[in-house]
């Protein structure tokens, strides 16, 4: 069973006895939801601050959900008019997101 906000004691006690594997929030301690999405940065694009509502809006209708697949389609957002000025620093906080190096990626070069 799988619930975004969280078990009860009760709950996670019953889930148990009858043998359900319960995810949720904070559950199981350590790999829960939250933990999972700090750990494999899959933050949605919703979360960031350097967007309009109706930018996120109209990345969710092309199926940019997450901010890791916006930053490796960063494009997406000049078909959207956004301003060249907008664009880097939506990459900025999608770098800071993710401890990500903005201005390099793996191989050292710019991009």
């Amino acid at each position: 069973m799988v619930t975004n906000t969280r078990f009860t004691k009760v709950a996670v006690d019953y889930g148990r006895c009858i043998g359900l594997t319960l995810l949720s929030w904070d559950y199981p301690k350590g790999n829960g939801i939250k933990t999972n999405i700090d750990s494999y940065g899959l933050y949605p694009v919703t979360a960031l601050t350097t967007l309009t509502k109706k930018e996120k809006q109209q990345l969710i209708t092309r199926d940019v959900i997450l901010i890791k697949e916006l930053y490796y389609n960063i494009q997406v957002l000049q078909n959207l008019n956004v301003s060249t000025n907008r664009i880097q620093q939506t990459k900025n906080e999608i770098g800071k997101l993710l401890h990500y190096d903005t201005f390099t990626n793996k191989t050292g070069k710019v991009h």
